[in-house]
């Protein structure tokens, strides 16, 4: 089984090896990630946008990490499950596009997130 996926770091690994984010930025995280999925499920639903669609389903965010400043996000996303048993050069190329899609046009997801986050000055939204 090959699953796609942009997370640079092992799920399981040594917690004295890594750089341990805190607390705040833990709730930061899973906090922007919910608006994140929000504000794709959005575009796609109510606008009828598929930009950030494969085949009909929206990309999967795996995971947001923030910055020790908060002034950061990095959003970690991957196919969607229905591409799951494509070719691995494939997959590799609809990555690449999608990834090229994110930074070019990832600012409606941005300009949603912060929408929602008003009483604050977000963080800037990278994708990965």
């Amino acid at each position: 089984e090959l699953i796609i996926s942009t997370r640079n770091r092992p799920l399981l690994g040594k917690k004295e090896d890594e750089d341990l984010p805190k607390p705040s930025q833990i709730a930061e995280g899973q906090r922007i990630q919910v608006l994140v999925e929000g504000a794709i499920d959005f575009l796609h639903v109510k606008k009828n946008d598929t930009t950030f669609c494969i085949k009909g389903d929206p990309i999967a965010i795996d995971e947001v990490l923030i910055s020790k400043d908060h002034k950061t996000a990095t959003v970690y996303w991957s196919l969607p499950l229905s591409l799951l048993y494509i070719p691995e050069d494939v997959a590799k190329e609809i990555v690449k596009r999608m990834q090229n899609i994110l930074i070019k046009r990832g600012g409606m997801i941005q300009k949603l997130v912060h929408g929602r986050l008003r009483h604050y000055y977000p963080p800037k939204l990278r994708y990965e």
